[in-house]
């Protein structure tokens, strides 16, 4: 099992069970909900390996191949 998160989530506010495969998004920084930029920059991304330290088992980190027109 893949249980995916978003990059806001607060993951010190949870108890994750270990069993499960956590995926964090590290991308939306930028977007349709936003002002131009990048889906994530350098700080960003530490900041989402950071979170994923606290998270049981080995935690995967998804990246986006994508865009966004505005």
């Amino acid at each position: 099992m893949r249980i995916i998160l978003e990059p806001n989530v607060d993951v010190e506010q949870y108890d994750f069970p270990t069993g499960p495969v956590y995926v964090m998004m590290a991308y939306n920084l930028n977007g349709g909900h936003s002002e131009p930029g990048p889906k994530a920059d350098n700080k960003f991304i530490h900041k989402v390996v950071r979170k994923l330290s606290t998270l049981p088992g080995q935690p995967v980190i998804a990246l986006l191949a994508g865009g966004f027109s505005w």
